[in-house]
């Protein structure tokens, strides 16, 4: 079966579902590239509205907001102080999280960009998906690396447990994560929306599906 094929396949599907493409997650507008960060640390294989959102409101409280300041505050309180800070005894999502920072201190000495939130903008502009095995921070994996690409503005989708089910089931057959994205993305360019606002609309369809 062709791409083409497929993609006819999924958006029939998807306008049977009658989804609502006005909706947008608050995680898009973050004004701190920290919260960024945490969210996509913290949302690893965890409820997002009960587990993540609590957690993030405690990061915006401590009042960190650059790369240098959650480096400084897990140098100052070490790995396991900072499992208090955000209230989640998992030292190794706080290794991942100072690697993340690392990472995005890295790209912002090469981009020459000054403040830490257009740096993850910009990198999410230049970023693709076929460029996740040249992040190589160790820990996130493909689908937390296409979720921090959508948090920082790029338009594309996370091939969450949701969306690939929904891929799944519009298609008939479960493909990989790449290929997820890949047909989301053709989809909505088809259906003329953005791929985050159908990524999104699907998420929420399929995540009260799921409680």
């Amino acid at each position: 079966m062709n791409t083409q094929v497929l993609v006819d396949d999924f958006i029939n599907y998807v306008r049977s579902l009658n989804l609502d493409f006005s909706q947008k997650p608050g995680e898009f507008d973050y004004d701190n590239p920290i919260l960024i960060l945490v969210d996509a640390v913290l949302s690893m294989n965890r409820k997002y509205d009960s587990f993540v959102v609590p957690r993030v409101k405690l990061i915006r409280k401590s009042g960190i907001k650059t790369l240098e300041e959650v480096l400084k505050a897990i140098e100052d309180k070490g790995i396991n102080g900072f499992c208090i800070v955000w209230n989640y005894n998992h030292p190794e999502r706080v290794e991942i999280l100072k690697r993340l920072a690392n990472k995005f201190l890295q790209i912002k000495k090469e981009l020459k960009v000054s403040n830490d939130l257009l740096v993850l903008k910009e990198w999410a502009k230049q970023s693709t998906a076929i460029d996740y095995p040249k992040f190589g921070v160790k820990g996130i994996g493909f689908v937390t690396y296409q979720y921090l690409r959508l948090m920082c503005g790029a338009d594309t989708t996370k091939p969450d447990v949701h969306l690939k089910r929904a891929v799944k089931e519009g298609v008939g057959k479960k493909l990989p994560e790449a290929e997820v994205v890949q047909l989301v993305e053709q989809s909505a360019k088809r259906m003329n929306v953005k791929a985050r606002q159908l990524d999104y609309a699907l998420w929420r369809y399929y995540s009260k599906r799921a409680d």
